[in-house]
């Protein structure tokens, strides 16, 4: 692993797989007219908000907004699921969560010894990577710095409390401190060994509430190991407020959660892009700082967002144990609530939705009934009737309970230019063939898919479609396989700017956002690469700066990635100071979110010794 890996803290406000080509479906000879539009579907009501109550709950607003407030108490917990949170410092002694912090049984607290041969002695409440010994706890010297992990344990515990039916009885756990007392930054330097170690210590489900824009082969090994085990990661979407994967949620394991406001619009600092899986609420919950036994702390974006996510997987894992990693999964996505009527401008990138516990609720089979071990969960839908509408710009589609003459529809808001499909796992079984009807531009087309080309990935040239059953292929089964669908996104937030710039020994030269004389765009997310030659710097002086304070930031990098050093941060009205690089590359990344957008920057560059 590589032990220098630094990851932010997704909190803080700083700083999939490629598909092959597809397989080639059998294709009607020539478009025709539209018999069964899709039509245009209403916006998906979101859960109303009373702003006006007063709530017994500070964070009651966010809870309404998915439906966990008319949902609270349905769980029963009625197996064991041990929680490992990653993160800084834990106040593992707060009497609401005291009595569940896991202990490891095969080490013997305060005797000095190893007892369990694992490298790490008396790692009885979990273990400290940062300082590598035991104690987990925040130094009192620093809890203003090391407040993190135990704000996010206490929206987790939150959550968790309100879906329980009683006390959250066989929820364990286990604090995994990834960050040194000493620290001068926010930064995790051993998230990945804590990640390690959790599987170790056989965690079902894993929070990572940060995010870090680089993974080496190393801890992608350890996140498809956590995936064999059958673990459930989840993580931060990371608040670059843009249009970038960082890891580990975007690892393809990972569910990878953004961040909404109590309105359901996305969170300006959150992340977005096809690599989202969820979004839930990450706007100012309240929680608990440190050696404090009251509520009085806040905790926002991403990182927020994450642990009301895990607390609902970490609740369905207590209550329906048979339900699989990939069922949850499937559970999540099919029941989200869409949120492109509130986003227009972020259509498909904001995973397949809000989160919503009143649907998951309704699409959990009775706690009384034995699931099937592959987990099938009901699409609601009785033989012979109408199937509802998947809104969701993702989701997955049960391939064994399609039907000749009765669609399922996938309909999601907006317009793409098209929806990618993927088997999940792939299947070694014989599947059914599949028609579908694609809709694109008022018209329609049939496609017919071969049950052995289900295996392979293919993308539908249509932003709606119909699926059916076809004649010929595997007879119907029980439940799955899934065909996982993800409707494609264009990403314009680099269409204007942006580029790489060699810079000979006597050049100089001008960069500007990429807007003229005119306010820049909303979602820039543009980087500029200038490279010297060997033995040369590079001097930038701004003799224009006007940008949205705070929101829209050019960042300066020292070398030629958003992992190398930051020269500097400069945001607002003020010109900034002249910037000397470091060495001969320097990369200017632009970014800013869709409001407010000013006169913009420019800058000149010129060579130096």
């Amino acid at each position: 692993m590589n032990r220098t890996t630094l990851l932010l803290m997704a909190a803080c406000i700083m700083l999939s797989v490629p598909y092959p080509a597809a397989a080639q479906p059998n294709v009607a000879e020539r478009p025709r007219p539209v018999a069964e539009p899709p039509g245009v579907q209403p916006p998906v009501a979101l859960p109303a908000v009373d702003s006006q109550l007063r709530p017994a709950s500070a964070n009651d607003r966010s809870w309404q907004l998915i439906g966990l407030s008319e949902s609270a108490h349905f769980a029963t917990f009625r197996h064991p699921v041990k929680v490992a949170i990653i993160d800084d410092g834990f106040d593992i002694d707060n009497p609401l969560w005291a009595g569940s912090i896991a202990h490891n049984m095969a080490d013997i607290p305060g005797n000095d010894i190893d007892d369990d041969h694992n490298g790490k002695t008396d790692d009885y409440t979990g273990w400290d990577f940062g300082d590598n010994d035991e104690d987990v706890r925040p130094a009192k010297s620093v809890v203003d710095k090391e407040s993190h992990g135990t704000r996010v344990l206490g929206v987790f515990w939150e959550v968790l409390s309100q879906l329980s039916a009683g006390d959250p009885t066989g929820i364990s756990i286990l604090p995994v401190k990834a960050v040194a007392d000493g620290h001068l930054n926010n930064y995790l330097m051993e998230g990945y060994k804590g990640i390690e170690y959790a599987i170790e210590q056989k965690a079902d489900v894993i929070i990572c509430s940060w995010s870090g824009p680089v993974i080496s082969p190393e801890e992608k090994a350890i996140l498809a190991k956590a995936q064999a085990r059958g673990i459930l990661i989840i993580a931060a979407a990371g608040n670059f407020y843009s249009l970038e994967p960082l890891y580990p949620g975007a690892f393809p394991a990972v569910i990878n959660v953004a961040a909404t406001t109590v309105e359901g619009r996305k969170l300006p600092v959150s992340n977005y892009g096809p690599f989202v899986d969820i979004s839930a609420p990450g706007d100012s919950l309240l929680t608990y700082d440190p050696y404090r036994r009251t509520p009085g702390a806040w905790l926002s974006a991403t990182s927020a967002a994450t642990p009301v996510v895990a607390a609902i997987v970490t609740a369905i894992r207590a209550g329906w144990p048979n339900l699989s990693p990939a069922a949850i999964e499937h559970l999540l996505k099919n029941t989200a609530t869409p949120l492109e009527s509130l986003n227009p401008l972020y259509a498909g990138d904001l995973g397949a939705g809000l989160v919503n516990v009143a649907a998951i609720r309704k699409a959990l089979p009775a706690q009384n009934a034995t699931a099937s071990s592959g987990g099938h969960i009901a699409e609601g839908h009785v033989p012979g009737g109408p199937t509802p509408a998947h809104l969701q710009p993702q989701g997955f589609i049960d391939l064994h309970t399609l039907q000749l003459n009765i669609p399922v529809r996938i309909v999601p808001a907006g317009r793409y230019p098209g929806i990618k499909f993927l088997l999940q796992p792939p299947a070694g079984e014989e599947l059914p063939n599949v028609r579908l009807t694609l809709f694109r531009d008022g018209r329609s087309i049939d496609t017919l898919v071969h049950g052995r080309q289900l295996n392979y990935p293919f993308v539908a040239v249509a932003d709606s479609l119909y699926l059916y059953r076809a004649a010929g292929g595997a007879a119907a089964h029980a439940a799955g396989p899934w065909w996982y669908y993800s409707a494609m996104t264009i990403d314009s937030s680099a269409f204007y700017c942006g580029g790489t710039i060699p810079v000979t020994a006597t050049a100089e030269g001008t960069i500007e956002d990429g807007s003229g004389e005119a306010n820049y765009t909303g979602r820039n997310d543009c980087k500029w690469q200038l490279t010297a030659p060997a033995g040369k710097k590079l001097l930038l002086n701004f003799e224009q700066f006007d940008t949205e304070p705070k929101i829209d930031q050019v960042y300066i990098f020292s070398g030629n990635s958003t992992k190398d050093p930051i020269l500097a941060i400069f945001s607002g009205h003020k010109l900034p100071p002249t910037v000397t690089s470091w060495g001969e590359s320097v990369l200017i990344w632009f970014i800013t979110n869709e409001e407010n957008n000013f006169k913009g920057w420019r800058l000149h560059y010129k060579v130096v010794d």
